[in-house]
């Protein structure tokens, strides 16, 4: 059996052997470079950037590159959402999964608003439809960018269409006790 230190040892020698066979396969000049999907020479413009590829580039063009990612997504869509939510959540709302499901427990699984139930799995797998909550949205103030509370899709809309102004509600209930 291998030790770890060997593993790693071994791991290193295959990827620094890769990198040197990629770097001699990947026909770089002054204008371009050969792509790794379609083995076509493209100018430099034609690929994404990234820190430490060659030249600053990614080493598939941008056709190829999408290409790839659709085909990877296709592959593990589940995956694909799970990590599109949690990037939304960490971005948007500077929360992560376990926060946003805490704070939907603690409101009884429910709306914060009008009480309505969602569909929740143990592990919260129903709430990802393409990358997003179906029933749920997290609710945050415009302006300071405080999280107030999750909300159904219907409330989450309701406070948008009056932007959030306290005055507009009120008007609005007065409205309709008439």
């Amino acid at each position: 059996m291998r030790t770890k230190e060997a593993i790693k040892e071994h791991a290193s020698k295959a990827y620094t052997q890769f990198s040197i066979n990629a770097r001699a396969r990947a026909k770089v000049t002054e204008h371009g470079r050969l792509c790794f999907g379609c083995n076509e020479e493209k100018p430099w413009d034609q690929f994404h950037k990234q820190p430490g590829g060659t030249n600053g580039r990614k080493s598939r063009c941008v056709v190829c590159m999408r290409k790839h990612l659709d085909r990877w997504r296709a592959e593990n869509p589940s995956h694909f959402r799970r990590i599109g939510w949690k990037y939304e959540l960490k971005r948007l709302y500077k929360m992560t999964p376990e926060q946003y499901l805490s704070m939907l427990e603690s409101q009884g699984n429910v709306c914060a608003i009008c009480k309505e139930e969602g569909n929740l799995t143990v592990d919260g797998s129903e709430l990802i439809k393409n990358g997003k909550p179906t029933k749920f949205h997290v609710d945050h103030d415009h302006v300071t960018g405080v999280v107030r509370g999750i909300l159904c899709n219907s409330c989450n809309r309701g406070l948008g269409a009056f932007r959030d102004n306290v005055q507009y509600l009120q008007d609005a209930v007065k409205y309709l006790s008439k």
